[in-house]
């Protein structure tokens, strides 16, 4: 293989396959190979390996050659916050001769890269740039790829989100021209974190591209599948999906320890405690970010560090530590002041409750949206578009929501359930069956014995025959409306009952701790005397519709499940003791409540 091969095979991630021809060799290795396998060894976390290559073979290597090995033990020495190793291969780097352009883009790449890992975003796209505009005056196309990449993550960080996505995919598309198949890839991965995690894809989008990516990931760069794994748990735990994002963190767990990246490592705990706060377990979800905060990187990565305080702040309100609550508070308001980032000043100030002088970018899609929850007039506006997005985590910062514990919300949009609890939240957008709404209202005042339910519900004498297999039916249904929160129904000894703890509220409404708060809501057959001789659909239907509703004989079979003939025999004796109200005839027959006569004895 030609040495421009093994160059090629480098700039393309190939970094295996550089690394057999390397053990092939047998010691009779080539500088250009040499050189290769530096750059290989580094990406794929090796850094050891690749500091002894590197001494080995480096006093007979022309200072191009030197120059671009230099600039692999920079970078990655630097993206793993190995700072002195670093600062002193970029020492080297600065000390070659300054007149030849690929000497010259090594040292203001690497000298870019510095800056942007010690989170100095605006330097380090100045830089990135300059070196951009060196690479396309060489004809060099890989550095091309690399700055148009590092300018691109430069600008995002400094709020240029959309300038930076295009950058990226500009980067991409550099790499997939040269045949760079897995960089290519791996700026990909990029651009889809951060349309993910500003929100300019929907929660639901993001999560099928995120699974589907890591699936035919062939990326063997260590940090960007780590990296690509951090926001799907990221993203499943914005979905409410807290079971799922656990699993997910647990199973990159050996990927993070074998690459020994410490603000990885950090940015692992950080992930958790913050999964552990949103399922209850405040003193788990402290311990594990008092850990994050021993690593001594925080001070080179003020971005990390203010995530850190700022999760801390809310696990110390959570827990009603009130002193530290004042410390951390003050700690973070210092912090403001030198924030490289005004989106990241952002998020602070609505940590900590603060008017933002500045608007929230329009890039930004997720901040814009959170900027509207102090807003009282804009509450609708922000749980609908919450709902749209499947960012259903999001609902916890609400307003009266407790921030975690078992509860059930009912009527964040007409007629839904909410449903908050340790495993996640999860949202029925209408509960078809008004029995199932009134059934789990009653379950949260009980126990209820079987009599007693099936007496408040139907109105009807309970008889075992009859009316076991009525109210099973419709206790398995209540369990399929909490989905993982079935078990939240209890039979006890004869009798049924939420589970001791669950909370239950209304939109707009203080949480109902005491059962008796809502009691005094008496069944539609219990209000309306003379209606002892209706079956539960039909109770149900007078329950489901409301005045100047119309509704037609297909639309009671689709609600109770039921035959045609069924349901037409079930309306046409609700209209003649003046319950409904028919108009039309044949199959334009439709039907509605008659609510001046709805109160008589028939």
């Amino acid at each position: 293989m030609t040495p421009s091969s093994h160059k090629d095979l480098l700039h393309k991630g190939e970094y295996l396959a550089v690394l057999d021809l390397y053990e092939k060799s047998s010691g009779a290795t080539s500088r250009d190979l040499a050189v290769a396998s530096i750059g290989a060894l580094t990406f794929l976390g090796r850094l050891d390996e690749a500091e002894a290559l590197f001494r080995s073979a480096s006093p007979i290597f022309s200072d191009a050659e030197k120059s671009e090995a230099l600039f692999f033990l920079v970078v990655n020495l630097a993206r793993t916050q190995n700072w002195q190793r670093a600062r002193e291969y970029f020492r080297a780097l600065r000390s070659l001769p300054k007149n030849r352009k690929r000497n010259a883009y090594y040292r203001l790449q690497a000298s870019a890269f510095l800056r942007y890992t010690k989170s100095q975003f605006l330097s380090a796209e100045v830089l990135a740039t300059q070196a951009f505009s060196l690479a396309v005056s060489d004809g060099f196309l890989y550095g091309k790829v690399l700055s148009a990449d590092l300018r691109g993550h430069a600008l995002v960080q400094v709020d240029r989100v959309k300038d930076g996505i295009k950058s990226l995919k500009e980067a991409s598309s550099s790499a997939k021209a040269m045949g760079a198949s897995s960089l290519s890839q791996a700026i990909q991965v990029s651009t889809l974190l951060y349309e993910s995690q500003f929100g300019l894809r929907s929660g639901s989008e993001s999560l099928g591209k995120l699974r589907a990516l890591i699936k035919k990931l062939d990326v063997a760069d260590s940090f960007t599948r780590i990296n690509l794994h951090f926001e799907l748990v990221r993203s499943l735990t914005l979905a409410g999906n807290y079971v799922d994002a656990e699993k997910e963190l647990l199973q990159v767990f050996e990927l993070i320890y074998l690459f020994n990246n410490p603000r990885q490592e950090t940015l692992f705990k950080l992930r958790h405690a913050e999964l552990s706060l949103r399922r209850g377990r405040h003193h788990e979800a402290l311990e594990k970010i008092l850990d994050a905060k021993r690593w001594s990187g925080l001070a080179h990565n003020p971005l990390l560090k203010s995530q850190i305080l700022g999760l801390e702040y809310k696990i110390v309100a959570a827990l009603g530590f009130k002193e530290r609550l004042a410390l951390l508070s003050t700690e973070l308001l210092d912090m403001m002041k030198s924030f490289p980032s005004s989106l990241n000043r952002r998020i602070t100030q609505r940590l900590l409750g603060l008017e933002s002088p500045d608007p929230a970018p329009s890039s930004d899609q997720i901040g814009g949206l959170l900027s509207r929850l102090g807003d009282s007039n804009r509450e609708e506006e922000y749980i609908t578009q919450v709902l749209e997005g499947n960012y259903l985590g999001l609902l916890s910062r609400l307003p009266g929501i407790p921030p975690s514990g078992d509860t059930l919300v009912w009527d964040l949009e007409r007629g839904s359930l909410t449903v908050f609890s340790s495993t996640g939240i999860t949202h029925a957008p209408s509960i078809r069956s008004r029995q199932s709404r009134q059934l789990l209202e009653l379950l949260a005042e009980g126990p209820f014995t079987k009599e007693a339910l099936v007496k408040k519900v139907w109105g009807y004498d309970y008889h075992p025959i009859k009316h076991d297999s009525l109210l099973y039916t419709a206790i398995a249904q209540c369990r399929k409306v909490l989905g993982p929160a079935a078990h939240w129904i209890e039979n006890r000894e004869n009798s049924y009952g939420l589970k001791a703890g669950v909370r239950i509220q209304w939109r707009s409404k203080t949480p109902v701790v005491d059962a008796t708060q809502v009691q005094g809501k008496t069944p539609l057959s219990l209000a309306k005397p003379g209606l002892e001789t209706l079956n539960h659909r039909q109770l149900g239907c007078l329950e489901a519709w409301n005045k100047g509703v119309f509704f037609s004989v297909k639309s009671y079979q689709g609600e109770f499940s039921v035959s045609r003939n069924t349901a037409t025999r079930d309306l046409r004796d609700m209209e003649s003791k003046g319950l409904l109200r028919a108009v039309g005839s044949g199959p334009s027959r439709r039907y509605t409540r008659h609510f001046e006569t709805a109160n008589r004895k028939p």
